[in-house]
């Protein structure tokens, strides 16, 4: 935000344009992402996450309309209303919400935003939603299977060997059993020896009238 103005018995807020399209329309029209694109998506938004949580806030909704990616190829993260809700609210979308986002007495941390954003990966690469946590919480308490469609079935793990592994490490049921912060998953998506980093290829967006 670059200014707040007052005036005509209301606020409004200035903020930077960047024009692009959000990750969510990028999907809709491009399908999926290859690990490149992943990685590309993946490290700055864990970027942005470790800053957010070294300040105290949990994101709480993270997903693809969540997420604008510019015309250069960078993503930006949006939407901070859940960040700014009132503890004990339970808030996020189905698919995207940790388990704990639902009740049950586990606390909301920084794993809860790991679950966010290893669901939207699992999107991005396999071109499905995940199941969502609650019926997932629910299938597993009757001692049935968990719904959640392995990631390989979508996408094959060899072509996907970084990022198979950090989205099955996020999307953990038992918060206990994610990366505890952003510093100890971050090394599941190091890059391979030599290897340049990337910005997501995408075709630029219509123009708005």
């Amino acid at each position: 935000m670059l200014r707040c103005i007052e005036t005509n018995g209301t606020a409004y807020l200035l903020m930077p344009w960047y024009p692009g399209e959000t990750l969510d329309n990028l999907l809709q029209r491009s399908g999926t992402l290859n690990e490149d694109e992943a990685l590309a998506l993946a490290r700055p938004l864990l970027d942005a996450l470790a800053y957010l949580h070294g300040e105290g806030l949990i994101h709480r909704d993270l997903k693809p309309s969540n997420i604008y990616v510019t015309r250069d190829g960078a993503p930006l993260l949006l939407d901070f209303g859940a960040a700014a809700a009132a503890p004990g609210r339970i808030l996020g979308s189905a698919g995207y919400a940790a388990p704990e986002q639902y009740g049950g007495g586990e606390q909301i941390g920084p794993w809860t935003d790991i679950y966010g954003l290893s669901a939207t990966l699992y999107r991005c690469i396999g071109g499905h939603l995940p199941a969502p946590a609650d019926e997932r919480i629910q299938a597993v308490g009757d001692g049935l299977a968990d719904p959640l469609v392995p990631l390989e079935r979508f996408a094959a793990a060899v072509d996907f060997p970084r990022v198979w592994h950090a989205v099955a490490r996020g999307l953990e049921l038992d918060p206990r059993k994610r990366p505890a912060d952003i510093a100890v998953w971050r090394g599941d998506f190091r890059p391979r020896s030599g290897a340049p980093r990337r910005w997501l290829r995408l075709r630029p967006p219509r123009p708005r009238c």
